[in-house]
């Protein structure tokens, strides 16, 4: 939700975000490990796909539902997608807020 918050933000800001959509949604896609482990990724796209929040989703799901190995032990993969949904959500919410707050300003905000 707070990725979606901070997508949210851009659309706002920049109206038409439909090939950036394509383009992210697709990237965030394999690199999270939404259709394959990232274990079999190269070492430097390794690193990168650590730094997304949906990996460890992907990760804690295909743990649970197929009994494979997870990249860190449960709980500590859990412990960062938690934090990653706290901090996401408050820079989403603020992102959202000052965009909106510009708009309003500009008189831009009713605009598509």
């Amino acid at each position: 939700m707070g990725f979606g918050l901070v997508y949210g933000a851009l659309v706002l800001r920049f109206k038409n975000v439909g090939p950036l959509n394509n383009l992210l949604q697709l990237i965030i896609m394999g690199l999270c490990g939404a259709f394959f482990p990232i274990t079999s990724l190269p070492e430097n796209m390794k690193a990168l796909s650590y730094t997304i929040p949906h990996t460890y989703a992907a990760d804690l799901l295909r743990h649970y539902s197929m009994g494979s190995p997870t990249i860190l032990p449960p709980v500590q993969e859990w412990a960062l997608l938690i934090g990653y949904t706290a901090l996401l959500l408050t820079l989403g919410f603020a992102a959202l807020k000052r965009v909106e707050k510009g708009l309003k300003r500009t008189g831009h905000l009713g605009t598509y």
